[in-house]
């Protein structure tokens, strides 16, 4: 019976996950390009899936080589939208921060 338990329990667990990320329109762009980033959450990745508000994002910043700069939001339908035009060569690095949620349990 014990053992019953832990496989309903095991396999119950992917359910149970919810994950928040952020990704390219395409992962390769040319200096003075600009790049769609989409941050969504949800139970599918990479499905793009619920929006978060934009009102939670704290601080939102890329860096490219040498060069960081701030992103401003727009509320997609399936995503919050970060519109990028890419000002130098380098990899990229992307930086979210969110306000705290408070939940009620």
């Amino acid at each position: 019976m014990r053992q019953a338990i832990w496989v309903i329990l095991l396999l119950a667990t992917p359910l149970l996950a919810h994950d928040t990320w952020i990704t390219p329109d395409r992962f390769t762009a040319h200096r003075g390009e600009t790049i769609a980033l989409h941050m969504t959450s949800g139970m599918e990745f990479p499905k793009l899936d619920t929006a978060i508000k934009p009102d939670r994002v704290a601080r939102a910043v890329i860096r490219v080589g040498r060069q960081s700069s701030a992103m401003k939001t727009r509320a997609g339908e399936h995503s919050l939208d970060f519109r990028i035009r890419i000002r130098s060569t380098g990899v990229a690095t992307v930086a979210v921060e969110l306000q705290p949620k408070s939940i009620e349990l």
